[in-house]
Formats: structure tokens, sequence, C-alpha cells
């Protein structure tokens, strides 16, 4: 079921739920509400002609997420979604816009999120196997590279001036910080999946004195569940789309040299927060991390409140 939601959400197809909703158990019902609204973007197919073996599927879809096309505040889902679709359709009557930039395989999100990579890989044979992809494969040092340019992976110069990458695996809720030399050494992304089982991976890279929402377990996209998204003052402001009702954790970066912050509220109330790792500073003698993530538990309500879904976050 989660490899069939993975292959639908991630080419932005029709999401069909033929069960009867009222019968179907809390927990299969979640991985519908998960890829739940589509986006209306297709994943390129990575391995479409280096699948191996008789009969094999391609395996490796990938996807970009930007703050850097149209922004998404004020929209609603459904206009979201039909915006995207004609944004990246081809017309008789109209030319093709942005020829050289790779539009249809970009998810627009809200101001702040920044420009990452969201890869999925799926074992579609019958027996465990553990599927590994370099992770240089799909960095991404700018949005809506040209064709025929080679900047889809970071140069060795680039990767030494950030201070690595946060890893979320999506289904598993997995993080995971990897350093520059990591990635200049062949780091894989690695894990081991079961007879027609999936993942999904995001690949963010690490702001040192921004604030970064890296994702949650709320939508597959790890982004397009969030409205806006706000620093200031030392002050971080996540609003969640509140139009639907939902519950799970959102994963955050915030730069800090402290083992806590001094806040989080969700809906105005006090937050319930994990600290799950502290990313280390790297080339730094006198700092010895750049920050926390956290991990925080929102329930969305869908009541229509200013407060409902939204995540204050005091550094």
């Amino acid at each position: 079921m989660i490899s069939a939601a993975t292959v639908v959400a991630m080419t932005g197809g029709m999401l069909l739920l033929s069960d009867d909703l009222n019968l179907l158990g809390l927990a299969r019902l979640r991985i519908g509400t998960r890829v739940f609204p589509v986006t209306g973007v297709t994943a390129i197919v990575l391995d479409l002609l280096s699948a191996k073996g008789d009969g094999a599927m391609p395996s490796l879809l990938r996807l970009w997420l930007s703050d850097s096309r149209v922004d998404t505040k004020s929209q609603t889902t459904h206009s979201n979604v039909a915006r995207n679709a004609l944004r990246t359709c081809y017309s008789q009557e109209n030319t093709w816009p942005n020829p050289a930039k790779r539009e249809r395989n970009c998810i627009p999100v809200a101001s702040g999120l920044g420009t990452w990579a969201c890869v999925s890989v799926s074992n579609w044979s019958d027996t465990p196997k553990v599927v590994s992809i370099p992770i240089m494969a799909f960095l991404i040092t700018s949005f809506g590279s040209r064709i025929g340019q080679s900047k889809y992976s970071e140069s060795n110069e680039e990767l030494s001036k950030t201070n690595g990458y946060h890893i979320l695996s999506f289904w598993s809720s997995k993080y995971l910080w990897v350093s520059n030399d990591q990635i200049r050494r062949g780091r894989t992304l690695s894990k081991k999946l079961g007879p027609h089982e999936s993942e999904i991976f995001h690949v963010k890279k690490v702001t040192l004195d921004l604030p970064q929402y890296i994702g949650s377990d709320l939508h597959f996209t790890c982004g397009y569940e969030v409205s806006s998204f706000a620093f200031e003052n030392n002050k971080v402001v996540v609003q969640l789309n509140n139009e639907f009702r939902r519950a799970g954790y959102i994963y955050m970066y915030v730069p800090t040299s402290h083992s806590s912050v001094q806040f989080v509220k969700v809906n105005d109330d006090n937050g319930r927060v994990d600290c799950i790792t502290r990313v280390p500073y790297i080339n730094s003698d006198d700092r010895a991390f750049a920050g926390l993530v956290l991990r925080i538990w929102v329930v969305i309500h869908a009541t229509g409140t200013a407060t409902d879904g939204r995540v204050e976050i005091l550094i």
C-alpha cells in the first residue's frame, strides 16, 4: 500500500481510494492522508532505461521542491494543484514557459523553505534488498538548471562552503545529518527494503545561521503542508495548512549553541518537543555545534482559527 501511494504521490497522478473509509483502520487511512492532496507535479524517473532483469521496473523517482517559484501563500489546496498542472502543461496556443528549466519536476512551496531534492526508492522484487544511491547524485545547487549544464550536483568547492545536509526518511520518520566529506567520499543513501517496499528521502543543505523547516510526517513532500514560514528577532513561526484535520510531527533545525530553545508553542499552547540531535559545526575551533534538530508534535483541528496549526519557536 505504501509503495502504491508513493508512486501515485511522486507522479502527481489521481489519488483513488476505493476502500470503504468507514471500515478502514487508522493506520491505513493515514497512508492516504499523507499523500493527499496530490501536487499535479510529475517526478523524473532516474533509472527508466537502466533497470535490470526480466520485467524490471524503474525504482528511482525524483522531484524538486523550491520556494523560488510561484508563492503558494493564500492559495487553496485545489487551486495549487490546478496552478501546478497549468504551469507545466503544453498548449499549441501558448509558447512553452521557461523551456530551459525543469518546471515539470518542481513543486512550489512557501517562501523561506528553500530548495531541496525529494527521491523515492522502491524494491519491486519478491525478496529483501539493500538499495543504495550516491547522495551526490541528488544534490541541487540551484533550481532550474539548464538542460546540458552539469549543475545537478555540488562541486568540491561548493561542498567545502556548506555545513552538511539534512536527510529525512519520510515513511520511517528517520533523520540523519551527513557531512560534506562523507558526500565527497561517495556516501550513499542506503536502506534495506522488504519485498515491494518503498521509502522517500528528502535531502536539504544545512543553513548555518538560519532556522530551517526540515520536513514532517504529515505530507510526503515535507513542505507542501506549510502555508507560511517566518523568522524574525530569534523567533520562528511556521503556519501549517489547516484545511484538514491532521496530527503528526514536524522537524525543525534551529541555529544555536545551547542544548535547548527558550520555548515552543503549538496552537498557542505549550508544545511537545524533543531534541533528536545536535548538528556539528564544521571548520570551527570555538564552536562545537551549529544547532539543534527538533521534533515537534502538532495537532491540526481544521477549525479555521488563526492559531490552528501555528508553531512558534523562540531560540
